[in-house]
């Protein structure tokens, strides 16, 4: 039986302590409570939940938007459409997943191609005081994806009408580099004039998913409120073996950026001072200089006041 969670975090890596003193080794311990709670289990013999992720909308009790989409059992990374919980209680009930098939729905394209919005992740946009939520699409001919183009997808979510936007496919430069780029998986970081950091991966060659060399950048981008558009992009992070670096993650803290990034046989890090041109990619490490143990995984961000966190 398979059970979809809310996991503040699996792993926990302390990475850095106050912004003084991010560069440095950390001593003190954060004052941080992690709550498991079960929202949803069971199977259905053909898939399972999966890339659950939450968006809180600020409010005197906030408003917590949950989506996640079924995962096809003997596939490879072949999903259904999004379905989304809620929460207006902090976690104490939730309601059931609510698939929104008129704007979140799959798209059939010629050559009976699926289209799904995937691996989306949904957070607040302070300056437009919207939910918005970014990842890829993935197309599918039959049970199997297929190696064409992929674009950065992205929707609002109506908080009065508790329903999305028709997700949509950001515009980008006519380039090589952007058509098989997306996403998928990522955490972005605002900005306080409301332009968004937005980190994306994208393939290098036209080769199958399981030899294909990944490359990452981060966007600049503006949110109107309503339109997510591109402004121009930083550098490009790779490296040659282990198909290249994809799924990167973007948080601030203090006066830096920290970019954390998915490779084949390790995780990897690039540092920035404007988010955008980033330092060449480093593999994770403990104080020790260890190797952290993260084989083939995403890596996400918990970014306190008072600490940095590494999810893995």
């Amino acid at each position: 039986m398979n059970v979809i969670k809310l996991l503040r975090a699996l792993f926990i890596f302390l990475f850095a302590m106050p912004a003084a003193r991010a560069q440095q080794t950390a001593t003190k311990l954060v004052d941080y409570t992690i709550r498991l709670d079960v929202l949803s289990k069971g199977f259905d013999s053909t898939g399972y939940w999966a890339l659950a992720r939450a968006g809180a909308i600020p409010g005197k009790t906030p408003t917590v938007v949950l989506t996640m989409q079924k995962w096809l059992l003997n596939t490879n990374d072949v999903f259904m459409p999004l379905n989304e919980m809620r929460t207006e209680d902090m976690g104490k009930t939730w309601t059931k997943p609510v698939e929104h098939t008129l704007t979140l729905g799959s798209r059939m394209e010629p050559g009976n191609v699926r289209v799904v919005i995937n691996d989306f992740t949904p957070k607040f946009h302070k300056k437009s005081g919207k939910l918005l939520g970014t990842g890829h699409d993935g197309r599918y001919s039959g049970v199997a994806l297929t190696n064409t183009s992929r674009f950065t997808t992205w929707s609002v979510y109506d908080a009065t009408a508790h329903t999305w936007t028709p997700w949509t496919a950001l515009e980008m430069p006519d380039k090589p580099e952007f058509f098989n780029a997306g996403a998928g998986g990522t955490q972005r970081v605002d900005l306080p004039d409301g332009n968004i950091l937005l980190p994306i991966y994208y393939k290098l060659d036209d080769k199958p998913q399981a030899s294909m060399t990944l490359a990452v950048m981060v966007l600049l981008c503006k949110f109107d409120g309503k339109k997510l558009s591109y402004i121009r992009n930083g550098n490009s992070l790779t490296i040659p073996t282990g198909r290249g670096l994809g799924e990167p993650n973007l948080t601030r803290f203090g006066n830096t950026y920290y970019l954390t990034i998915r490779n084949n046989d390790s995780g990897y890090v690039a540092v920035s001072k404007d988010g955008l041109q980033f330092s060449t990619p480093k593999t994770w490490t403990f104080d020790d200089g260890k190797d952290l143990g993260s084989y083939n995984t995403q890596q996400h961000w918990v970014t306190h006041s008072d600490g940095l966190f590494l999810v893995y």
